[in-house]
């Protein structure tokens, strides 16, 4: 009798497990469905597709051409910032003691506002040249005294503003012509330089 109630025990537990383990192998066989289905979806996307293993390597090595020119582009970029920064700096030492700093403006690039259209920065470039890196001071005397004692650390021309005349700056008469002109033509005139 006592080997019956445990083998009744027993087939009891044995069923109970096997029912939970029927119900993990109905998970499982589930889960392997949808995974296999997912499978099934994302190899015909692949096949359906005109993926080519070859194609991405021909896509990374030129993607990694194409990285290489950007760093090269972005150095020469540095370098002319660089050199151009060189240009528009003045470095000088004051000639003697009291001497005004006021007096020297600065180089004519950074003393100039152009309006925010590339056209007009780039027709001021080409009419400008070489003088946009010219320096302007006051006068004569404060040329003299920076070119013998200002000990400069490259060759430049210095402008006194007491010299300059102008004579062919736009009066008002020429401005109405200029506009005149512009708009018989269907366009605007407007003044580059503030």
């Amino acid at each position: 009798e006592m080997t019956v109630k445990h083998m009744t025990s027993t087939v009891k537990k044995l069923k109970s497990e096997l029912k939970a383990a029927g119900k993990d192998n109905d998970s499982l066989s589930s889960e392997l469905e949808k995974t296999s289905s997912e499978l099934k979806k994302m190899e015909s996307k692949l096949n359906s597709g005109s993926f080519d293993p070859l194609d991405e390597k021909a896509l990374t090595n030129e993607k990694g051409t194409l990285e290489s020119k950007v760093g090269h582009l972005k150095q020469e970029v540095e370098r002319f910032e660089a050199e151009l920064a060189g240009r528009l700096r003045f470095d000088f030492k004051s000639p003697h003691k009291g001497f005004d700093m006021k007096k020297v403006k600065g180089v004519v690039a950074k003393l100039v506002k152009v309006k925010q259209d590339t056209n007009c920065a780039t027709a001021l470039e080409v009419i400008a040249g070489g003088k946009l890196f010219q320096v302007v001071v006051n006068d004569e005397v404060t040329a003299k005294a920076l070119l013998q004692k200002g000990e400069l650390k490259r060759r430049v021309t210095i402008i006194p503003l007491n010299k300059i005349s102008t004579g062919g700056m736009i009066d008002t008469s020429k401005g109405a012509a200029a506009s005149s002109i512009a708009s018989s033509m269907g366009g605007t005139a407007t003044r580059a330089i503030e």
